[in-house]
């Protein structure tokens, strides 16, 4: 089905449906934005099928300012630009493996469901997000990010060599280290100060902090 753009000015974007048709009517802030409205005569008809949000990798349709519906909405709420949660039908939310594991849709892992937080109103009870994807999101880590220290660390704390198990409990699962210098505290960072993952100990004495 195409998509068509009903444009009157350049300046605000509403989705709408006619006669099964998607477009997008495109008017002023100074006019009516109801169907009622706007005249025939008023618009012109644009195919704008290929026209496609602008964050890298989204491939949802226009909306407004050069995203989609979701990306817009972050940027209204004044949040970072990140890629949209996938939406996820009962089925999916309740299914579990062989093994009776759950999927992780951050990490891409099938895991325990004790390695879940409880989520009140989620069809399972539980978040879709692991503990440890979790606790790196809060921490601005991505998760591309985590795997490319993991493999440049090979597994283990950049100051010692101990090697981490990444769902593990306390004491065997790392701490992401970053410049207090660019994001002081400890309750996260903006992501591109981060220097590397570490162990409690070394964690502790700050070995990164030179």
């Amino acid at each position: 089905m195409a998509l068509m753009l009903c444009v009157a000015s350049t300046t605000r974007l509403l989705p709408c449906r006619m006669r099964g048709v998607n477009f997008v009517i495109v008017k002023s802030p100074g006019d009516r934005v109801n169907g009622p409205g706007v005249w025939p005569n008023q618009l012109r008809w644009l195919d704008v099928s290929d026209r496609t949000c602008s964050f890298p990798g989204c491939g949802k349709n226009l909306y407004a300012k050069g995203f989609c519906k979701g990306h817009y909405q972050q940027t209204i709420d004044g949040r970072k630009l990140k890629p949209l949660r996938p939406k996820r039908n009962f089925q999916d939310v309740v299914f579990r493996n062989n093994e009776g594991n759950k999927h992780c849709v951050r990490c891409d892992e099938w895991l325990p469901e004790d390695y879940f937080g409880e989520k009140e109103g989620h069809a399972d009870g539980l978040y879709m997000w692991c503990r440890r994807c979790q606790a790196d999101d809060r921490k601005g880590l991505p998760i591309t990010r985590r795997w490319e220290l993991m493999e440049l660390q090979e597994g283990g704390c950049q100051g010692c060599g101990f090697v981490f198990s990444i769902h593990g409990g306390k004491g065997n699962t790392y701490y992401i280290d970053h410049d207090h210098r660019c994001c002081p505290g400890n309750t996260g960072n903006c992501g591109n100060c981060i220097r590397g993952l570490l162990c409690g100990s070394c964690n502790k004495s700050d070995v990164l902090a030179s």
